[in-house]
């Protein structure tokens, strides 16, 4: 059984992405989708479940970490935080990982569209909601990136737009 599990991993996962890609935009005063709360219980499910040093688990960290580098499920910004919120809490040692991957320069100087640039910061407080304060606070790396997504010229131009609160709904 053992032999099958990184197919059907690396499967449930392919199926995963494809319904945050048909997820529909959110309509103003209706409830969450329930495929919400069924993704983020998967997946946080799955890497709670996989060991550390699992090969498995290396592979669909990276294939998370590719597929929101590549693609920007704005429908599904909430379960997409989810997603990588499980992740770091399950595997601390990742937060450095996404953080660095997904507010790279371009994010910081908001060369991106603005819902981009929104989209990665809230995957990115997904990553923060979860970790541990050694993650946190005791990495100079991950607390000067996150120092200047605060203060940079990125945030303002989101809260100027409204854009950041319009994807926190």
């Amino acid at each position: 059984m053992a032999a099958y599990l990184p197919d059907w991993a690396t499967a449930m996962f392919d199926r995963i992405f494809m319904l945050m890609e048909a997820q529909e935009a959110a309509v103003a005063h209706s409830q969450q989708s329930a495929i919400v709360g069924s993704i983020a219980q998967c997946v946080a499910f799955f890497f709670q479940s996989v060991g550390l040093d699992d090969p498995i688990r290396q592979q669909l960290e990276d294939k998370v970490l590719e597929y929101f580098l590549k693609f920007t499920p704005l429908n599904a910004a909430k379960v997409s935080a989810k997603m990588v919120e499980s992740l770091v809490f399950s595997n601390p040692s990742k937060l450095g990982t996404f953080l660095g991957s997904l507010l790279d320069a371009r994010v910081l100087s908001a060369s991106y569209a603005a819902e981009k640039v929104a989209f990665r910061i809230r995957l990115a407080a997904g990553a923060c909601k979860q970790a541990t304060g050694v993650a946190l606070l005791c990495n100079d790396a991950n607390r000067v990136l996150l120092t200047s997504v605060i203060t940079s010229q990125v945030s303002l131009t989101l809260l100027k737009e409204n854009i950041f609160f319009a994807q926190i709904r």
